[in-house]
């Protein structure tokens, strides 16, 4: 356990945006959390080695809820779960982003099960995303808190493996 929260939170704003930062070793929720903003962008950030890691920690970019906003061109590495879209998160583009690694943990459980690095819904009905032009080994859509809609996964490279993973292995997963 540590006391270094080391994460930009960014809530309530309006144009705002975020350009060639690196975070690494925090130890909060996620590297950036992004609550109830609108035409926001975050472009050039590289993201990667949180200082903890567990179901409910250590992910990489949380939108929550996020509107009209373009996540373009980041690279995130080593962490729980790398973009997590949530809330009722409506028309973002999220494209030509690099995730490579992610962790999953989970009740103490760290094998080699291959950890969704774009989650595309992990509460009600995020809608109108655009998914472009990603690396990433895993794509998910939970629909543990709720559905989505109209949703497009459009010229990623999403391969379903990962060299540090020999289980789970999905591209794309949609519950």
């Amino acid at each position: 356990s540590t006391t270094k929260p080391g994460f930009v939170a960014v809530i309530g704003t309006y144009g705002f945006w975020l350009k060639d930062i690196e975070i690494k070793d925090w130890a909060g929720l996620a590297a950036v959390w992004a609550v109830r903003d609108i035409n926001m962008e975050m472009r050039g950030m590289y993201i990667h080695d949180p200082s903890y890691s567990a179901v409910d920690h250590g992910y990489g970019i949380l939108l929550d809820p996020v509107v009209n906003s373009l996540i373009v061109d980041n690279i995130i590495y080593n962490s729980q779960s790398h973009f997590i879209i949530q809330g009722a998160s409506d028309s973002n583009v999220i494209a030509y982003n690099v995730s490579a690694f992610g962790n999953y943990i989970n009740g103490g459980y760290t094998g080699e099960w291959l950890q969704h690095e774009i989650s595309g819904n992990h509460s009600p009905f995020p809608s109108f995303n655009l998914f472009e032009g990603n690396y990433t080994a895993q794509f998910q859509s939970d629909y543990y808190y709720g559905p989505s809609g109209w949703g497009t996964l459009f010229r990623n490279r999403i391969p379903g493996n990962s060299s540090e993973t020999n289980q789970h292995r999905l591209a794309v997963s949609i519950d």
